[in-house]
């Protein structure tokens, strides 16, 4: 049986669905938690070989300094395990970093800049966002709750009317087809799914173009559709959630992922 390390947040909701019976079955599962530091990392990596290793969701736990130095320890026991996304170097770790990901994907995305004046956040043409952010966090209206000491943090992007707001899952570039509708972030609501839909072929083709200069294995696209089949990419999750997309369509993304992952290694 093949045997996979997922290396993780200890609230990371997506944990339970890696511990369905079908999964135990077709696979091993093993889990360790970015809290309790490099020690014990590095004695988990020398006792174990994996097949797999799982970098999940850290940047609300971890500063870089002290994630790359569990990152360094990844790699350096790696032995012959594969890591999910091909992660070679930190800076791929951090490609979550929003202004990172418009220097590859400006074509599709709403134009986005670097937020240099501390007046323009208050402009209602525009959204402010935290260029290291998750979980529907970091994502601001005006300038009240900036922090003025640091504005290389964020980037200021345009605001487009959006009809509707989806999440899209792709799995070692297959898409899967049923995607979440999510309610958009306001200024006095917050992210929640709504629904969920079959794409049309239009999505799918835009996601094929995006899809192109993808490197990752498995990723939660933020698509919003601002007239009909007029698409934009708002962000890629690389680290991303799924529970809420079971509870909605039944469908454990955690099963396809090592279903793709067993044709990787």
């Amino acid at each position: 049986m093949k045997k996979l390390l997922i290396v993780t947040a200890i609230n990371d909701l997506s944990i339970p669905l890696f511990l369905t019976q079908q999964l135990q079955r077709r696979i091993d599962i093993d889990f360790y938690f970015f809290h309790e530091g490099c020690d014990e990392l590095n004695k988990k990596l020398l006792s174990n070989s994996y097949d797999a290793i799982y970098i999940g969701y850290h940047f609300r736990f971890l500063n870089k300094k002290d994630f790359t130095k569990q990152f360094k320890i990844i790699l350096k026991n790696l032995k012959t395990a594969y890591i999910i996304d091909n992660l070679q170097t930190v800076d791929d770790v951090y490609f979550e970093d929003k202004w990172t990901q418009y220097q590859t994907f400006s074509e599709f995305m709403p134009k986005t800049r670097l937020l240099t004046n501390i007046k323009d956040a208050n402009n209602s043409n525009y959204i402010t966002k935290e260029r290291i952010s998750g979980r529907a966090e970091g994502i601001f209206f005006n300038a009240k709750n900036l922090d003025t000491t640091d504005l290389k943090k964020y980037i200021l992007q345009n605001k487009i009317k959006i009809t509707k707001e989806y999440r899209v899952y792709v799995i070692f570039d297959k898409i899967i087809t049923k995607a979440t509708i999510r309610s958009s972030k306001t200024e006095h609501s917050k992210v929640k799914v709504i629904g969920d839909e079959n794409i049309s072929p239009e999505m799918i083709k835009f996601i094929n173009s995006i899809l192109t200069k993808n490197k990752f294995d498995f990723m939660g696209m933020d698509i919003a559709e601002s007239t009909k089949n007029n698409f934009h990419l708002i962000e890629i999750n690389r680290t991303c959630l799924f529970n809420g997309y079971f509870m909605r369509t039944g469908t454990n993304l955690a099963e396809l992922l090592v279903d793709g992952l067993y044709k990787k290694i």
